[in-house]
């Protein structure tokens, strides 16, 4: 699934540096330097998603402007961890029994989801606008 997204990603761990290429078809990539322990334990617990929200890891993004680009953060978070999809027909499974125990709610979460990635994109790059702070509290109030 990353693959289709990214060309590498990069580890730095106590100074050297673990790439897994991905792919060749572009120059997009990740490098997370964090502490091997922290690593290793996300990795063991398969709970990567504590590193992306925890403030102890380092984040560099190569040709990206996001983590939300291309849904980076939910397949490694969402998919990957919690639902333990590592394939393009494991995402399927995951995905159709989430739908199905979630109901309506999985498509108001969806919009959700995809508005914010839309409002990301179209009005995020200056926080600080009114429209921008006018948004998030209309935003905030409809969730």
């Amino acid at each position: 699934m990353l693959s289709k997204r990214l060309s590498f990603i990069n580890f730095r761990v106590g100074k050297k540096d673990f790439t897994i290429k991905l792919s060749d078809s572009s120059k997009k990539g990740i490098t997370f330097e964090v502490p091997r322990n922290s690593l290793m334990q996300t990795i063991n617990f398969e709970i990567f998603d504590d590193l992306l929200i925890g403030n102890f890891m380092k984040t560099t993004l190569h040709g990206l402007n996001s983590l939300y680009d291309k849904d980076i953060s939910l397949i490694i978070a969402k998919y990957a961890d919690n639902g333990e999809a590592q394939s393009i027909d494991e995402l399927e499974k995951y995905t159709k029994e989430y739908k199905r125990r979630a109901g309506r709610e999985f498509l108001y979460e969806n919009f959700l989801d995809n508005s914010t990635r839309i409002f990301n994109r179209l009005i995020s790059s200056n926080r600080g606008s009114s429209v921008y702070r006018a948004s998030k509290k209309i935003y905030y109030k409809i969730k």
